[in-house]
């Protein structure tokens, strides 16, 4: 237990220089079309590159984060981060991409007078026209946690120009009354979902129901976490309309992001 300890007070000295020091960069998962294979877009990702430790998972010092109140300063950096990659991205003429990044569950009840709300408030005044390629992704878990708040808030951000996705759907109870009453676009199939549909029908079945339901409201749905040949073709044959997951393409940093948009757009 004392070791622990020590490795988690070590872990929280070494994020507050983290912070300090700007150690984090950025890398993006690629999501892609299940209609032509192309790359559509996607999600910012924060990594950290320890002096001494070398890379250290976002699965290590996330929930740190969140802990300790420094999550806020983390959701502002990939926040702004992210914005940043679309205008490079754009710049670049990549002018059809968007990009999405992932907003916590302790970022998100302090929404209201958060830096990285704040930040995107400013960001739809200037660059209004970028507003509808950047998207946020909220968990299921959150909007149970908070129903009111996240009606209001997600409003709020969609009148920005902002697109609204949930994450992780199918891990938690929420019901499709609760869904309904959120001004979403699109719907991401949690990994869980797509692990077994090679060899579970009621898997498949699901997908196709989920995939059915998210057509009939209008909005799109993302498979994640595909891992296999067998996973991709299955998606398609399933209507979902964009996949993620290592199957297609690993995280990437930006110039390699943009590299492999190029490689689509001439083959």
């Amino acid at each position: 237990m004392s070791q622990q300890l020590h490795q988690l007070h070590s872990l929280e000295r070494d994020l507050v220089r983290a912070i300090a020091k700007n150690e984090f960069f950025v890398q993006i998962q690629p999501q892609v079309s299940t209609e032509d294979f192309r790359v559509a877009g996607g999600e910012t990702l924060i990594r950290w590159r320890h002096p001494e430790h070398g890379l250290v998972s976002p699965m290590q010092f996330i929930d740190v984060a969140e802990r300790n109140g420094f999550i806020d300063e983390i959701g502002l950096w990939i926040t702004n981060k992210t914005v940043q990659t679309l205008e490079s991205l754009d710049s670049q003429g990549a002018h059809q991409l968007r990009l999405s990044f992932n907003v916590s569950p302790r970022q998100f009840l302090g929404v209201r007078t958060a830096g990285w709300a704040m930040l995107l408030r400013d960001y739809a005044q200037d660059n209004p026209e970028l507003m509808h390629r950047l998207e946020i992704e909220i968990t299921e878990s959150t909007v149970i946690h908070d129903q009111s708040l996240a009606q209001h808030m997600l409003a709020e951000f969609k009148d920005l120009g902002l697109r609204i996705a949930l994450d992780d759907f199918g891990t938690s109870y929420s019901s499709l009354s609760q869904i309904m009453e959120l001004p979403l676009d699109v719907l991401k199939l949690d990994q869980s979902l797509i692990q077994d549909i090679e060899y579970n029908l009621r898997s498949r079945i699901m997908v196709k129901h989920l995939a059915n339901m998210a057509h009939d409201l209008g909005l799109e749905i993302v498979a994640e976490g595909v891992e296999t040949a067998p996973q991709i073709e299955l998606c398609r044959e399933l209507d979902c309309d964009f996949i993620r997951g290592h199957a297609l393409h690993r995280p990437l940093d930006p110039a390699s992001f943009l590299a492999a948009v190029n490689a689509d757009i001439h083959h």
